[in-house]
């Protein structure tokens, strides 16, 4: 038997040195992924808040088409019971929809507001408001421009 068919046998496997190459290719993989991940679903249930935001909305300006009013949430009023009232998936909410009486009372106009969940970060964009004169407003780092665009 030849030296080079012995040590073709006997040198199967990974050296550590191979090992530790990959582990350190995995690590950087790893800490460029998971911020882009993570962003990525931020950005992701802020669309999903802006979505149900206009789709309020919607649903209160055709009310006001047809009663001459809006409702309001936290009144009893049975004709918006059936809204959206969170941003939700199976396992957590995200934000909390609302759209309270102004003050002081306008009949005539009506704003929306995504407060952010408690348990959710967004330091970003925060709280997301829509109003039925079109002012669009955000709070948290990074202002109304940017949360609504994004």
């Amino acid at each position: 038997m030849s030296y080079l068919s012995r040590y073709k046998r006997s040198h199967q496997g990974f050296t550590l040195l191979e090992v530790m190459i990959v582990a350190a290719i995995i690590a950087i993989l790893a800490a460029v992924a998971v911020p882009s991940y993570r962003e990525f679903v931020i950005r992701t249930h802020r669309a999903d808040a802006r979505a149900v935001l206009a789709q309020v909305l919607q649903l209160q300006e055709r009310l006001f088409s047809q009663d001459n009013s809006y409702c309001y949430s936290g009144q009893g009023d049975a004709r918006c019971a059936s809204w959206p009232t969170t941003v939700q998936d199976a396992s957590r909410t995200y934000y909390t929809i609302s759209y309270p009486a102004p003050n002081p009372p306008n009949p005539s106009v009506v704003t929306i507001t995504a407060t952010i969940d408690p348990g959710w970060k967004d330091d970003d964009c925060k709280n997301l408001s829509l109003s039925s004169t079109g002012a669009k407003t955000a709070t948290g780092n990074k202002g109304n421009e940017y949360c609504w665009a994004k």
